[in-house]
């Protein structure tokens, strides 16, 4: 009973970290962005950096940056 109990708690762990990284870069419904944000090089082009290097990262609420951002 132990064991099975033990499983259970280390799957439900484990899928809420795979589901944290699903909210990577999310809208709402009203198209405000939400959560967690990655920009690349990628979605901004005209800054001449790599497409695949980050340029910077953060949290979004309500389509507003919120806290510590890294560049």
């Amino acid at each position: 009973m132990i064991r099975t109990l033990i499983i259970i708690v280390l799957c439900v762990g484990f899928h809420h970290v795979n589901a944290q990284n699903d909210s990577i870069n999310r809208k709402d419904s009203q198209d405000k962005k939400q959560g967690h944000w990655i920009y690349s090089g990628a979605d901004r082009p005209d800054q001449g950096y790599p497409n695949e290097g980050k340029i910077e990262e953060g949290i979004y609420v309500n389509d507003r940056k919120e806290g510590p951002w890294t560049e």
